[in-house]
């Protein structure tokens, strides 16, 4: 009888010992810079599960195993705060890094500038050549309804959305510009 007591002490102690020696490994690796050579952007998509993140992470050489990411996303509890989006990925990134950065939110900005005088014609075929843009542009674009700025948008973001904003950053402008205008003399 105590013989296998002992037996079955020392078993659980061996089997405690290589758990902890997995985790501890799994969690150096997860800690460590990545194999990425070279920065690189990478797209989470809306409704990715953390299996499949991890792998296409895998696949684009940003980290070296999935399953050090998806152990070190699981004891940090961030799994459901990961947001899709496109982020760039600066060399040797570790995992631990990669799983803050998709917390943080900080997707790629990309922008698009209107120069005064375009007619909206114009204004129409740089919001459609835009990359990144999605959609149709079906609202009205009538004549001197956008303001001229630089616009940031993310990937994915609607060709009509970006159309929208410009039309309402005019609108109040120009709002403004007339309430602090001084009337003639």
């Amino acid at each position: 009888m105590k013989r296998t007591f002992y037996f079955i002490a020392a078993l659980f102690l061996v089997v405690a010992v290589i758990a902890g020696g997995l985790a501890g490994y799994s969690w150096h690796l997860f800690k460590s810079p990545g194999p990425l050579a070279e920065e690189t952007t990478f797209l989470v998509e809306k409704g990715t599960g953390l299996r499949e993140l991890a792998v296409s992470l895998k696949n684009n050489g940003i980290i070296t195993n999935e399953l050090p990411f998806i152990f070190g996303v699981k004891i940090e509890e961030k799994g459901r705060q990961l947001r899709a989006g496109e982020y760039r990925m600066p060399v040797g990134i570790s995992g631990y890094d990669v799983m803050n950065l998709f917390v943080s939110g900080k997707v790629l900005a990309r922008r698009i500038t209107i120069p005064e005088g375009l007619q909206s014609r114009e204004i129409r075929e740089l919001v459609m050549q835009a990359a990144g843009l999605e959609g149709e542009i079906t609202i009205a674009m009538p004549e001197g309804a956008f303001l001229p700025e630089t616009y940031h948008y993310n990937l994915g973001d609607s060709r009509d959305e970006l159309v929208a904003r410009m039309a309402e950053d005019m609108r109040v402008t120009t709002e403004r510009l007339w309430n602090n205008a001084t009337p003639p003399a």
